[in-house]
């Protein structure tokens, strides 16, 4: 477990003492049984299709492998937890990061550390900064490491020896986003599990669709059906003044659609095929925010967002004694809910439910789209410090490929396998849903603000005037933009 307090957000974090470490003798005992899951991975994989890093056999000599991650105290809901496990407590998915801890401990004849800090990016930038940093790598949100970056904190992923960000277990979509002018400082993978739990979904209340003789959604997804005017269809379908009061109400009536934030909004439109501004090349980009397309999109979310069939977070919470919108979600009325996967950590409810992939724009888009949220999701870096590059990249790409054969299917299935957990045709949407994440740069850099722009937008005016919105802030999006092509030119590592 993380402690407390461990620092001060400041150059002088290093001189403290250095983290937690798991770093006994590997035995059979205190290796611990790997997971059915993990032993099922290994053996329907056969050796002709089976990609494997390619890594020297190489070892370094009990070298300390020192690791910064997000923390923000005891039991908080949003510290990262992927990385680290100093002991084995039974359960499936800390038993897979303690087992696949060891195994690199025990293959590379090291011992791995960690720290955590509720600003990790921000601690490591101050003591790159100051000569001190000792961390080999650094977990936080992708703004975060994003900010920092363009100070030269970190090494570009490119010249780390034995990183192949081309491999499987790296996610490639990242990688491009995230690059400017060949210069890639933070990225994403199968090692990175928080960023997973928070992409967006939709939660649907399985019980009421067999009351209002709605169609199997999950066959709906699988013939790539899945779209926004359905959705739209059947939360107005089930929207209806159950208290007879003349008006609908999230309090008391059935509603068609709930969602857990305004600032969700994005989520829906990147569903829809939409993206910010994606780059030509490292000098031009195209302002998709402004396109035909992300207009129509906004149009047909606005059907369910701005009619009476729509509830937000922020008019539930602390009313009706709410502290979550899954509470009221729980309670058997709404029919979708717009939330992030963590909420089935904590999802209890006498109804059947299951999850689905954000809807597509129309029959015609290929695939179901999701994206991250910038401001609390996962990515990592190598602190600028210069510091055992070598060990670094061999201790990174092979906990990379390890978390994709053992510690993500367990991550899956410990979310589908629990008490709590919906049927298991779920387990195949949250497959789609990882397997089709995408990125934006000018989200990651928050370039323009244009986040927050569209979200308050549509929020707070359905949509009116945001075209002009867009073209008023172009001057701006494209000064901010250079600004960040020129400070990554700036950077010699």
């Amino acid at each position: 477990m993380l402690k407390k307090n461990l620092f001060l957000i400041s150059a002088l974090i290093c001189l403290l003492a250095l983290g937690m470490t798991s770093c006994d003798t590997p035995t059979e005992q205190n290796r611990g049984e790997q997971s059915n899951s993990e032993t099922v991975q290994t053996e329907t994989k056969t050796a002709e299709t089976k990609i494997t890093p390619d890594l020297p056999d190489i070892t370094f000599d009990g070298a300390t492998f020192h690791l910064m991650q997000w923390y923000r105290g005891e039991g908080h809901v949003h510290n990262y937890f992927e990385y680290y496990s100093d002991e084995l407590n039974g359960e499936l998915l800390n038993d897979a990061i303690y087992n696949r801890n060891m195994r690199l401990q025990e293959k590379y004849d090291i011992c791995i550390t960690q720290n955590g800090v509720d600003a990790p990016a921000e601690t490591v930038a101050a003591e790159v900064l100051a000569g001190s940093c000792e961390y080999h790598m650094v977990a936080a949100p992708p703004k975060n490491l994003a900010n920092a970056s363009r100070n030269g904190t970190f090494m570009n992923i490119h010249t780390i020896p034995y990183m192949d960000i081309s491999k499987p277990w790296w996610n490639n979509r990242a990688n491009e986003a995230f690059s400017v002018n060949d210069k890639l400082y933070f990225i994403s993978g199968d090692l990175v599990l928080y960023e997973k739990q928070r992409l967006p979904v939709i939660f649907y209340n399985r019980t009421m669709t067999e009351n209002y003789q709605i169609e199997n959604l999950y066959d709906v997804v699988d013939a790539g059906k899945w779209t926004v005017d359905v959705m739209n269809m059947y939360a107005n379908t089930v929207s209806n003044d159950t208290n007879g009061d003349g008006m609908l109400s999230w309090e008391n009536d059935t509603i068609g659609f709930l969602s857990g934030s305004y600032t969700y909004i994005p989520f829906l439109l990147f569903g829809m095929e939409n993206t910010f501004a994606p780059k030509i090349d490292d000098n031009t980009f195209n302002l998709n925010a402004s396109s035909e397309r992300m207009i129509s999109s906004i149009e047909k979310i606005g059907k369910i967002l701005y009619s009476d069939n729509v509830s937000w977070r922020e008019e539930i919470i602390g009313k009706a004694s709410y502290t979550s919108t899954y509470q009221a979600f729980q309670e058997g009325r709404f029919l979708f809910f717009h939330e992030v996967i963590t909420v089935l950590r904590n999802m209890e409810m006498d109804d059947a439910f299951g999850v689905l992939p954000q809807p597509k724009y129309d029959e015609a888009q290929e695939n179901y789209l999701t994206t991250v949220q910038y401001e609390n999701s996962g990515t990592i870096a190598v602190p600028a410090s210069g510091k055992d590059l070598e060990m670094t990249g061999v201790i990174l790409e092979a906990m990379a490929y390890d978390s994709s054969e053992s510690v993500l299917p367990v991550f899956i299935e410990n979310i589908l396998q629990s008490k709590k957990a919906p049927d298991q045709e779920s387990s195949k949407m949250l497959e789609i849903v990882f397997k089709n994440i995408i990125y934006d740069l000018f989200g990651a850099f928050d370039i323009g603000g244009l986040s927050g722009l569209i979200a308050d937008n549509i929020y707070n005016k359905h949509g009116d005037g945001y075209t002009a919105l867009i073209e008023s802030q172009k001057v701006s999006i494209t000064t901010d933009y250079e600004k960040l092509v020129e400070d990554y030119s700036e950077i010699d590592h």
